[in-house]
């Protein structure tokens, strides 16, 4: 009970980070801080949400059905067009698109970072390929003069691959995931990670696991 109420105790706690990418989408470059926890690259492999949090049905009912599917399901009910009135940036963005048909660099960046500060702040740090392809379809949907492959293009495997070998995913909302990531690690909100092997192992299935993943909740006030 002491470690749940220390659990809630982050969820209330907010943390405002400064993330900074470059203007091009496949280009961005993360440059860590000096720290203890050594890190991998910023090109981590972006994992199913099982390998993060075994899926385990008495979660369900430890952390509460509503709770525990936030968490496994961050797309689902995302409604990007409230989530941008719900800012000015995001009006901005909406009134540029109804004028020009179309998004400037900038408020692409701009878009890109209020959907990952709004998962990472509501839904947990943790998203998928399929995530973010699901991300991807939503703001094609909202703007759809839009390219999807601005935002996100999918891994290559190196059997499928012309050059032989294989490709991580990419896009400006990999770009900002990967970088977001990066930040929290440096600030000890995530687990340091040696090598992506570390990550591709799957833990024991405890309450704890999930626990270790849902505390991050509400770490970035976007």
């Amino acid at each position: 009970m002491q470690k749940l109420n220390n659990y809630k105790q982050i969820f209330n706690s907010d943390i405002i980070f400064d993330l900074e990418t470059s203007g091009h989408s496949s280009s961005t470059t993360v440059t860590p801080t000096p720290s203890v926890c050594s890190t991998s690259s910023d090109l981590e492999p972006i994992l199913p949400i099982e390998q993060y949090v075994p899926i385990n049905p008495s979660l369900t009912t430890f952390y509460g059905e509503e709770e525990f599917d936030k968490l496994i399901n961050p797309t689902k009910n995302f409604n990007l067009k409230s989530i941008l009135e719900e800012s000015c940036m995001g009006k901005i963005i909406l009134k540029q698109y109804k004028d020009n048909n179309t998004l400037d660099r900038r408020n692409r960046t701009i878009l890109v970072d209020l959907i990952i500060s709004h998962i990472f702040k509501t839904h947990g740090s943790y998203l998928s390929n399929e995530h973010l392809e699901e991300l991807t379809s939503k703001i094609i949907n909202l703007f759809p003069t839009e390219k999807a492959e601005i935002y996100f293009v999918k891994p290559v495997k190196k059997i499928n691959s012309k050059f032989s070998r294989s490709q991580v995913a990419r896009g400006k909302l990999v770009d900002r995931y990967r970088n977001s990531r990066t930040k929290l690690r440096e600030a000890g909100l995530l687990p340091c990670s040696s090598s992506s092997a570390t990550q591709l192992s799957t833990p024991e299935v405890t309450n704890d696991t999930a626990a270790e993943t849902i505390k991050k909740r509400k770490v970035i006030n976007g």
